[in-house]
C-alpha cells in the first residue's frame, strides 16, 4: 500500500496540472485550420497524431462531468492553497513554471507525423502554429534544448538554410534533432530532409501531403467529427517493416499473422458535452462477418451490477487459425493437443463446443466489508464435449480433497476451498453453459437470476441511457457504472489517501487530508461508460461514451504491450523480471470472525 499511494497521489497530480493548464486556456479563433496538418505531413507518413485545436479542446473541456467535479465547493475548499502549491513547492514549482510558459506561448494545435523506423529509431516531424510571442515559444525551445544538450554533452549544433527558413541541427551518434521557425509557425523533427519537405509544403513550394493519400482520407470520414485528438495508423507498412526486420535476424522466424488484412487504423477522442467520446476503426481488406448477436448473457446481471462484459467470439477460430501459423503459437497448441489428448480432444474443438457468445460480469453490494465479485460464462454448442472440458479443468483445479463437487438443477459444479473465505473458485457446466465464479455463491446466484428472469441491468435507468450514447452493441458491449465504482473504492481507500498526505509534509501543508471531499460530491457527476463493437464500412468500429472513456486508457496500455511485444521479437532481446507485486491489503470478511456462518449454497465438503 506504501508504495502504491504515492503513484496515486503523482497521478493526481498530472491530472491536476492537465486540469490546470485547459482551464486556464480562452476559447480563440481557429489558427490550424481544417485539413492543415495533414496537407503538411508527408505523403509516406506511418503514424499521424493531431491535436486540432487547442483552444476550442479548452472549451469544450469545461463542459465535461470531469470539470464539474472542480467546481464543487468541497473541491474547492481542498485545493484552496493550489496556488501556493504550484508557486511554492519545488518540484510544483518546475512544472507548473513549464507550463506556465507553454500558456504564454499559446499553442493553437499540434501535429506528429512519423514517417520510418528502423534499429536506430523513428524518422518524424512535428510542428504547431502559436498565437503568443515568439519570443514566449524559443523560451519554452531553449529550456528543452539546454536539456538536451545536458544529457548528451557531445552534441554538434549547425546551422541551414532552406528556402530563406533557418534549421538548427543538433546531432550526435545517437540522435538527430532539427529545429525551425516559419512564421507563426515552429517546427520540429529527426530527420533535415522530411523536415525540409514539411517546409516546402508551408510555404505552398511543395503539395500537398498526407491529406492527399486516398487511404487516409477514407480512413478519417470513419472517425468522430470535429474530434479533439486523431491518431491514424497505416498499419499495413508497418506490418511489413516489422515482418522484414524480423527475417533479417531470424530468417526461419514465422511471419505475423493479419488474417484481415488490416490496412489502417484511425482513433479519434472527442469532449461531448458532459462525455468524454472516442471511437476506434480498423480499416480491412477483409472485413469481419459476424452475424449480430442479441446479448442473451444479460440476463446473469442483477441490480447489483456495475461492470458487465459481452463478446460475439465467432471469429476467434478465425485468428486463432492464423496465429496458429507462427512456429512460437504452433508450439503452445501442440501442447495444449497433448494436455486435451486424454479425454479425446483438440485445441481446436474449442471454437465448435463454446460460443458464439462469451461474457462476464461483477457486481458489488454497498457496505464497508462488502467485495466485489466475479462471473464468466460461455454459451455451449456441443454439451458433451463442453462437459469433458469441464472434466478436464476440474482435475487441473484439484487439490488434494479441497475440490468439492455438487450437482444443482442440472449443473455440476466444482469449488475449490482456499483459506480465503470470499475466494473459492468454482466452476459449472450444463448443457447451455460453461460458467465461473469467485465463489460457489456467485455462480449459483447468477445461474439463478437467469432462471428467474428480471430485476437485472437491462432494467438500470442508467444502463439504458449510456446505451443511447453509443451505435447498438453489434457484436459486444462493455459497461461500467462509474458511479458505484468510484463510491465503493473511494469508501475503501479515503483514510489511506489522507494518512498518505500526513505522511508527506512537502504537500500536507498545502492539501489537508481532513477536507478529503465525500464519495457522493464527486460521484454525482460520473456518468456511465458505455463501450460498443461492431462491424463498420469495410472494417471494424469500438465507440466509447462517458464521463472516463475506456479506450482513452487502454489503447495506450494496448498499444503499449504491442510495442513491447514487437520490440522483443525483433530485437530479440530479454525482458527482466517483473518486481514482485505488492501484497494487498487485509480484508476482513464477516464469516472470519468467531464461528464460521454456513452459506445455504456452500457445498458440503467430500467425505
Amino acid at each position: 500500500m506504501k508504495r502504491i499511494l504515492p503513484i496515486i497521489l503523482a497521478l493526481a497530480l498530472v491530472a491536476a496540472a492537465v486540469i490546470h493548464f485547459l482551464k486556464q486556456r480562452d476559447s480563440g479563433a481557429l489558427d490550424l485550420p481544417k485539413g492543415r496538418a495533414a496537407e503538411l505531413a508527408p505523403a509516406d507518413t506511418l503514424v499521424f497524431i493531431e491535436l486540432p485545436d487547442v483552444p476550442r479542446s479548452s472549451q469544450r473541456w469545461k463542459e465535461t462531468s470531469i470539470y464539474k467535479i472542480s467546481e464543487e465547493p468541497e473541491w474547492r475548499e481542498f485545493v484552496a492553497k493550489w496556488d501556493d502549491f504550484t508557486t511554492q513547492n519545488a518540484g510544483a514549482k518546475e512544472v507548473f513554471g513549464v507550463i506556465g510558459e507553454i500558456q504564454r506561448a499559446d499553442p493553437a494545435g499540434l501535429f506528429i507525423a512519423m514517417t520510418s523506423f528502423d534499429d536506430k529509431g523513428p524518422k518524424f516531424v512535428g510542428g504547431f502554429p502559436y498565437r503568443g510571442k515568439r519570443s514566449d515559444v524559443q523560451l519554452v525551445v531553449g529550456k528543452l534544448r539546454e536539456q538536451m544538450l545536458k544529457s548528451a554533452p557531445a552534441v554538434k549544433s549547425e546551422l541551414v538554410k532552406h528556402e530563406g527558413i533557418e534549421i538548427e541541427t543538433l546531432t550526435d551518434k545517437n540522435f538527430t534533432a532539427v529545429l525551425a521557425y516559419a512564421d507563426n509557425w515552429f517546427f520540429f523533427g529527426s530527420d533535415l530532409e522530411v523536415l525540409k519537405g514539411t517546409l516546402s509544403r508551408h510555404s505552398g513550394k511543395a503539395p500537398a501531403g498526407l491529406s492527399k493519400v486516398p487511404l487516409f482520407i477514407e480512413t478519417v470520414k470513419q472517425g468522430s467529427p470535429e474530434p479533439d485528438l486523431t491518431v491514424f495508423v497505416s498499419w499495413k507498412p508497418i506490418l511489413e517493416k516489422i515482418q522484414t526486420m524480423q527475417a533479417a535476424l531470424n530468417p526461419k522466424a514465422s511471419k505475423m499473422p493479419d488474417p484481415y488484412g488490416t490496412e489502417a487504423i484511425l482513433y479519434t477522442a472527442k469532449m461531448d458535452g458532459l462525455l468524454m467520446r472516442d471511437r476506434f476503426y480498423a480499416r480491412m481488406a477483409s472485413p469481419l462477418k459476424i452475424t449480430e448477436t442479441p446479448d442473451r448473457s444479460l440476463a446473469f446481471s442483477s441490480a447489483a451490477t456495475y461492470a458487465y462484459a459481452f463478446l460475439n467470439a465467432g471469429e476467434l477460430e478465425k485468428i486463432v487459425t492464423a496465429m496458429s501459423k507462427d512456429s512460437d503459437v504452433a508450439d503452445v497448441q501442440k501442447n495444449v493437443d497433448a494436455a486435451l489428448a486424454p479425454k479425446g480432444l483438440k485445441f481446436m474443438d474449442i471454437f465448435t463446443t463454446f460460443g458464439p457468445e462469451l461474457a462476464m460480469l461483477s457486481d458489488w453490494e454497498p457496505g464497508g466489508i462488502s467485495l466485489p465479485t466475479f462471473f464468466a460464462a460461455v454459451e455451449v454448442r456441443d454439451a458433451a464435449k463442453a462437459r469433458l472440458f469441464a472434466e478436464l479443468i476440474a482435475e487441473q483445479m484439484k487439490d488434494g480433497d479441497k475440490l468439492v463437487k455438487k450437482e444443482e438443477n442440472g449443473t455440476s459444479f466444482w469449488s475449490l476451498t482456499t483459506s480465503v473465505p470470499f475466494a473459492q473458485p468454482t466452476l459449472g457446466i450444463n448443457d447451455k453453459h460453461m460458467i465461473f465464479g469467485l465463489s460457489y455463491s456467485t455462480a449459483a446466484t447468477a445461474l439463478r437470476q437467469l432462471k428467474a428472469g428480471g430485476g437485472n441491468l437491462n432494467s438500470s435507468p442508467a444502463f439504458q441511457s449510456s446505451l443511447k450514447t453509443v451505435p447498438p452493441p453489434a457484436i459486444g458491449l462493455l459497461y461500467v457504472d462509474f458511479k458505484t465504482l468510484f463510491e465503493r473504492l473511494y469508501e475503501k481507500f479515503k483514510p489511506s489517501l489522507a494518512f498518505a498526505l500526513l505522511e508527506n509534509p512537502d504537500v500536507a501543508k498545502y492539501f489537508d487530508g481532513a477536507k478529503l471531499p465525500k464519495a457522493e460530491t464527486i460521484s454525482r457527476h460520473l456518468l456511465p461508460l458505455a463501450l460498443t463493437y461492431g462491424p463498420a464500412e469495410q472494417g471494424f468500429v469500438a465507440e466509447g461514451a462517458g464521463s472516463l472513456s475506456l479506450i482513452q486508457t487502454y489503447v495506450p496500455a494496448v498499444g503499449g504491450m504491442a510495442g513491447f511485444f514487437f520490440y522483443t521479437r525483433v530485437k530479440s532481446m530479454s525482458v527482466a523480471p517483473p518486481p514482485v507485486p505488492v501484497s494487498p491489503p487485509q480484508v476482513v470478511n464477516p464469516q472470519s470472525q468467531g464461528d464460521k456462518i454456513k452459506d445455504a449454497d456452500e457445498p458440503e465438503p467430500a467425505k
